[in-house]
């Protein structure tokens, strides 16, 4: 029975409720230990089970298993793996793979996540699902991280997913429970004194009022206190007839309760209980084969049993509360902890051994490798050895045995895992078996830092040591543990000098930085650790580097030179320029980067016509052969997008999002995603770019890239400036405070006719003496606006020739045209003769380049000139052109001033005529729907089926079916082959 707990039980109830109705969704109860969190679940559970409809998943996390990649997954899919087989083959052969149960598939990580989704929403078609999570903290991180995706993407689904978490284990909060980002979150508050008071009368009613005040007082109004305070007591004290301790209460009460309890056992039931607690399956065969090779008997376990400690039901085994178990395990000695561990994996491996012998050769065919795990004893002292792994190579089904002894490449994790924990000292073969045991894990998709880190702790060699802890970074950073990773880096930098290795862990440490938000200190990072390579190899007098530190080199600069562009670090980026012309002087990524330094420049000023022709030849480079680097293709793209290529940024970005969506890339699909939305927001598609802002807004939050988010957020500050919707744009620099001087705001202010404060805002971007030099460059065309429009033209004089200058350099017309609307304007305050030469060379360029919104904006000047000059004909005629442009946009300021000057110039019923056409209907009806519907439509509008649209946007096949059902009357369409109709409007 719960007391004061009716609010919690109600919103769990809710989850539940709305899971059956087909509205999937998930929570999570955040608490200290003792506050209820387990028995919420418990009461949910029982409540989903009172209908006798909802099947029930459950996996609690294994403090001793946290390292062992999803293992807390396997044991919530466990009924379930027979469904496997239903699911669309790339998230089948993920899921296998993670289980052990075939091949891993290559960078299966988000895939792993996906299939967990799809398999839950097959589970749902015949019954609604409640999947349960306990103890998060001390989930493995793959786990973790496949379960908080699911449970960010339930929408349709009849599943409830419902987690417990301890706020107090701020170290594994980044880990696994850090992988619940974006989950609501519900904490229980202590109980009031009548609830706590109601409470202790049920379960200890013999207790007398003295006690009951002292009990009630002290235990803070934690649950499991109030209960454990009271039993603890024997019934002199229960009575009052006997003195209380002195220190009733503290922050480990419960703990301290169960402690006794423990203590209180024969030796061999405590033995038992450790050697529990260190197990993670909760599977009885492996915990008795483990526990007799100890000394223990049968009767231990039931000794446990009737001491409240473990209950057993079935070939299961379960601790009365998960705080007995973390109190059994962090209260064994060393020698009781290594000798639970050497015990599970000798019974791993013997279980392993008996399946193998039965004459299967398991999910494979053909050879099968295995690990045997021999543990041998430090010396006649009898002290405690490292544990010392023999690998062999055997024949089918069989176990290898040492005669023929080679590496093993299908390990058993958990018996390697327990072997490892149970090592007290360096063990060269053990680190190597944990190490491939670590490389099936990634292969399988599990983010495995721990593991490296164990291996790393068994590697007896300094720089072996500092490998693997580089490659345990690598993980960590991968997976979002932003701050493990940074300090797994510098413990290895505290033990290794070679530079392949220290620029490795450069890059860690960049990531990390530019994930934090910080990219100039992260160029930093990456050029000083360039500069050691390439200036030792200068310094020791052979004019080059290894072929491996070359490598490394060209990577290090290659990234910094991202970073030190888009943060505006000239100076950083320059010597980057530098450094790459040392190492690799005729590489055409270092004709690129000294483009971009000879761009970047302030003093003296950069030419265009020196820095943007090596850039353009690396652009076309790329689109005629691609990379099979992902870095060198990233930067191609970034090239791209400084050249203003809109066309390849396209591209690229739209080949890399495949790639990504296809391998599972999770940690670059922000990056790449937010390249595809400036692509669409370049070519008029803003409705499609604020789609894919919002899709990668949801991975950028999932792994943690505060960069990633403020760069989508200035994509979705822009679209909102183009539509004047001042209050959103408000909303996001609220949100973002660090874009809040964004140059949409002036953009914003001229489509609003805010010419003063427009050109406020620009003039001080472009004068700003710590300003990207060639990204205020792009501002200049509206700072040319603003100033002509407020009477002042003299203040873009100064700013306007270095964008002419870039212009004439682009290969792209978009720029040139632009520049040729600069100068008519400026020449028209002038009072110059070439104006209309100038507009219509401007259109000209404009009629073969992207960026529609710009071609618009030509037009209603061109149209406002023509109109002033007495033209109202030809007036008409452009400014038609114009507000359909910018209607179709979404740019109502905009459209309205075209509107406008069409009224002035004669022209009615301007309004009226345009929302007829059918492209604005089919405008408006888009405008409709909701980011995600529209990412649905326009694939199924292009013929994929619902698995395939779930698939690429990593949904299940329910929630894009819920999708379209909401389209289609937004729409004003019924099915799917009237969808298909729509292509072309859609």
């Amino acid at each position: 029975m719960l007391f004061g707990r009716g609010g919690e039980v109600a919103a769990l109830a809710r989850v539940i409720d709305d899971a059956r109705g087909g509205r999937g969704s998930a929570l999570s109860l955040t608490g200290p230990p003792g506050i209820g969190k387990t028995a919420l679940l418990g009461e949910a559970v029982a409540y989903a089970q009172d209908a006798r409809d909802f099947r029930v998943l459950r996996t609690t996390g294994i403090e001793s298993e946290a390292g062992l990649p999803f293992a807390a997954l396997h044991q919530l899919l466990a009924p379930a793996l027979d469904r496997i087989a239903e699911l669309p083959e790339p998230q089948a052969a993920a899921l296998r793979g993670a289980f052990g149960l075939a091949q891993p598939t290559d960078d299966a990580r988000l895939l792993v996540g996906l299939g967990l989704l799809t398999l839950l929403g097959e589970l749902a078609e015949s019954e609604p699902v409640l999947c349960v999570v306990d103890d998060v903290q001390w989930l493995d991180v793959p786990s973790a991280a496949a379960l908080g995706f699911a449970a960010r993407r339930l929408a349709a689904e009849r599943v409830a997913m419902l987690f417990a978490v301890r706020d107090d284990e701020a170290e594994t909060a980044a880990g696994a429970a850090g992988s619940l980002t974006g989950i609501p979150t519900l904490t229980p508050p202590p109980l009031d004194a009548e609830s706590a008071a109601a409470a202790l009368a049920v379960h200890s009613p013999d207790v007398a009022a003295t006690v009951r005040a002292r009990i009630l007082a002290e235990s803070s109004g934690n649950p499991l206190a109030i209960h454990e305070l009271a039993a603890a007591l024997n019934a002199a004290q229960r009575a009052g007839a006997a003195p209380l301790p002195a220190a009733l209460g503290a922050r480990d009460a419960a703990a301290r309760t169960f402690r006794g309890r423990l203590v209180e056992l024969a030796p061999g039931a405590r033995r038992l209980v450790t050697v529990a607690a260190a197990h993670g399956s909760n599977e009885i065969g492996t915990l008795l084969t483990a526990a007799r090779s100890l000394g223990c008997q049968l009767g231990d376990l039931d000794t446990a049993v009737e001491a409240d400690v473990l209950v057993v039901t079935g070939e299961t085994y379960a601790f009365r509360h998960p705080l007995i178990r973390s109190t059994a395990y962090q209260d064994a000695t060393l020698t009781e902890r290594v000798n639970a561990h050497r015990a599970l994996a000798d019974a791993l491996t013997d279980n392993y051994d008996s399946a193998s012998d039965g004459g299967s050769d398991g999910p494979g065919e053909g050879e099968v490798v295995d690990v045997v795990g021999e543990v041998v004893d430090g010396g006649p002292d009898g002290k405690l050895g490292a544990g010392r792994l023999v690998t062999g190579r055997g024949t089918p089904g069989r176990v290898g045995s040492r005669r023929d002894a080679a590496p093993a490449a299908d390990p058993v994790p958990a018996a390697v895992w327990h072997l490892a924990l149970a090592a007290t000292g360096p063990d060269a073969d053990l680190a190597a078996a944990m190490e491939r045991a670590a490389d099936q894990a990634w292969a399988r998709g599990g983010v495995t830092a721990d593991a490296y880190r164990q291996a790393a702790r068994l590697a007896p060699e300094r720089a072996e040591q500092a490998r693997l802890l580089m490659r345990a970074a690598q993980a960590a950073i991968v997976g979002g543990q932003t701050d493990q990773a940074v300090e797994f880096s510098r413990l290895a930098a505290e033990l290794t000098d070679d530079p392949v290795t220290r620029g490795a862990l450069a890059m860690i440490d960049a990531t990390a930085e530019n994930f934090r938000g910080r990219p100039r200190r992260a160029a930093r990072v990456l050029a000083t650790a360039a500069e050691r390579i390439v200036g030792g190899a200068d310094g020791a007098g052979h004019g080059g580097n290894s072929d491996a530190e070359s490598g490394t080199a060209g990577t290090l600069l290659t990234i910094a030179a991202g970073y030190a562009w888009f943060s505006g670090d000239g100076q950083t980026l320059g010597q980057v320029a530098e450094l790459a012309g040392r190492s690799a002087p005729r590489a055409p990524i270092t004709a690129a980067i000294r483009g971009m330094a000879e761009l970047a420049a302030s003093e003296p000023v950069g030419d265009p016509e020196v820095g943007v022709p090596p850039m353009t030849a690396l652009v076309e480079r790329e689109r005629a052969h691609p990379s099979q680097s992902l870095i060198d293709r990233m930067f191609a793209a970034h090239v791209a997008r400084i050249l203003g290529d809109d066309v390849a940024v396209a591209e690229f970005a739209e080949a890399e999002a495949a790639r990504c969506r296809a391998w599972g890339t999770v940690s670059a699909l922000p990056d790449v995603l937010a390249g595809l939305a400036r692509g669409q927001f370049a070519a008029g598609r803003h409705r499609d770019a604020e789609a894919t802002v919002v899709e990668a807004l949801g991975f950028a939050r999932e792994t943690r890239q505060a960069h990633a988010v403020d760069d989508l957020q200035r994509i979705s500050l822009r679209v909102a400036a183009v539509a004047g919707d001042e209050a959103r744009c408000r909303a996001i620099a609220d949100a973002h405070g660090q874009i809040a001087d964004d140059a949409a705001f002036a953009l914003l202010d001229l489509g609003l006719g805010r010419y003063e404060e427009a050109l406020t805002r620009l003039a001080a971007i472009a004068e700003d003496p710590a300003g990207h030099v060639a990204l205020t460059a792009l501002a200049v065309p509206d700072l040319v606006e603003a100033a002509v429009r407020a009477g002042h033209p003299d203040r873009a004089a100064k700013h306007l020739p270095r964008f002419l200058a870039w212009a004439e350099a682009s290969p792209v017309a978009w720029p040139r045209a632009v520049a040729l609307r600069c100068r008519a304007l400026v020449s028209i305050e002038a009072g110059e003769n070439d104006v209309e030469r100038l507009f219509a060379a401007a259109i000209e360029e404009h009629a073969v380049a992207t960026r529609p919104f710009e071609f618009a904006r030509t037009e209603l000047l061109y149209g406002e000139w023509l109109r002033r000059a007495r033209r109202r004909t030809d007036a008409r005629t452009v400014l038609r052109s114009a507000e359909a442009r910018f209607a179709r946009l979404g740019a109502a300021p905009w459209a309205e001033r075209a509107r406008g000057e069409l009224r002035a110039a004669g022209e009615r019923g301007t309004q009226a005529a345009v929302a007829a056409e059918p492209t604005a209907v089919a405008a408006a009806a888009l405008d409709a729907l909701t980011p995600q519907e529209l990412q649905v439509v326009r694939l199924a509008a292009g013929g994929a089926s619902n698995q395939d649209i779930a698939a690429q946007l990593f949904l299940s096949r329910r929630t894009v079916e819920y999708h379209l059902y909401k389209a289609y009357p937004k729409l004003g369409i019924g099915s799917r082959r009237e969808l298909m109709r729509l292509r072309a409007e859609v």
